[in-house]
């Protein structure tokens, strides 16, 4: 009931005041130009107002008002339903697992997660993070210098040396996953 209700407060009265105010804007300009002095004492609305309804005009304007009411229920449930049915589905990703190797002359190890972007059409690594060859931590990469950094967490709150600097691009390691894939070079033991 409160659904119908708030329903009737946006719609209905929105509609009823509009329509009232021009309705009212009508009466202005075609009443003689003697009673436009009494039109702004309002009593013309307890007129309105003492005019009696029988039971069967209060009885059809709440029959429509429930047929509309229904009515925009059920094609509002239509189009959400099919908002639903449009969304593009997210295509199986063939190198799920495959999201952990080594890169570099130093043999850092990196881990990543996939992304679907829809309006592109594919897959991106994102959340790309070197670990940590202390602790095993994915570190998290500072990239405000000129070289991008790294800091790790676990090692800082373990009390040990945590700032490391990068020696690989961050931009080269997604280069190289993605090569690996396209060139099929993703083997089992990469695979987590």
């Amino acid at each position: 009931m409160k659904k119908v209700f708030n329903w009737l407060v946006d719609k209905w009265l929105a509609g009823f005041i509009t329509t009232s105010m021009f309705f009212l804007l009508k009466l202005y300009i075609e009443l003689p130009p003697e009673s436009k002095s009494n039109f702004f004492r309002f009593n013309w609305f307890t007129d309105i107002l003492k005019t009696r309804l029988s039971l069967s005009t209060v009885i059809i304007i709440l029959t429509v008002v429930v047929i509309f009411t229904r009515i925009e229920k059920a094609l509002l449930r239509s189009k959400y339903r099919n908002k639903e049915s449009n969304q593009p589905r997210i295509p199986n990703n063939a190198f799920e697992h495959y999201r952990r190797d080594t890169f570099g002359a130093n043999k850092t190890i990196w881990t990543w997660n996939y992304e679907w972007r829809s309006y592109e059409g594919k897959f991106i690594i994102s959340d790309l993070k070197p670990v940590c060859k202390q602790c095993g931590t994915s570190m998290d990469i500072d990239t405000s210098y000129y070289l991008d950094s790294t800091d790790c967490y676990k090692c800082r709150l373990d009390g040990r040396y945590s700032y490391n600097k990068l020696t690989e691009r961050i931009s080269d390691v997604q280069k190289e996953i993605i090569r690996r894939i396209q060139n099929n070079e993703v083997g089992q033991l990469n695979q987590v």
